[in-house]
């Protein structure tokens, strides 16, 4: 979430500096349209292509986002991208909060299930935010000229974009989903079978 606080708290700037836009709310309503038409897809890459592979492609689309809004610029091709960078909250949102919940919910056993959506509220929503707009703050810093309070936008842009590409990275060769052994059955239910 350290990247979503990103997108939340520079990106209405970024359009308006850097690519010219002036209806920054209907732009960014590109994004939240793009999330309400993929989440319904959601089952169906969940079935397809599984939860790992649908957490890898939220992330993979974070990291692409961010290269896009790198390469973004107020007319033409770069315009093209910064649209499609907003138009990809849909796949950002989707297939790595809305799975991630979802995948919580089947893992955390059923006793814990509710402390466990909290605790992963917590750290997203929470700590993750937080800490996203901490460091959105302290980059933007970094690449404001002092002088002219010109933002180099496409270094700014390449440090979520190559740190969520490194985390993707991390995440590819050290996520494992165990298969789930079937529970043995009640007394009451093994009544019922026979």
């Amino acid at each position: 979430t350290v990247v979503l606080a990103f997108y939340y708290t520079v990106t209405g700037e970024f359009l308006k500096s850097a690519c010219g836009v002036q209806n920054i709310g209907s732009t960014m309503l590109i994004g939240q349209v793009c999330e309400t038409i993929f989440l319904p897809l959601l089952p169906l890459f969940l079935w397809r292509i599984g939860m790992k592979g649908v957490l890898i492609l939220g992330m993979a689309c974070w990291g692409l986002r961010y290269f896009l809004f790198a390469n973004a610029g107020p007319e033409g091709l770069p315009f093209a991208l910064a649209i499609a960078g907003v138009a990809l909250h849909g796949f950002c949102f989707d297939f790595f909060f809305a799975a991630g919940v979802i995948h919580c919910d089947n893992e955390a056993p059923k006793d814990i299930r509710a402390s466990a959506q909290a605790l992963f509220s917590f750290l997203t929503y929470g700590v993750g935010m937080w800490l996203g707009s901490v460091l959105s703050g302290i980059l933007l810093d970094r690449y404001t000229n002092p002088e002219t309070k010109v933002v180099d936008w496409s270094g700014f842009w390449m440090v979520p974009s190559i740190g969520v590409f490194v985390c993707l990275a991390v995440f590819v060769l050290f996520f494992r989903m165990t298969p789930k052994k079937p529970a043995a059955p009640t007394p009451a239910e093994e009544k019922e079978q026979w």
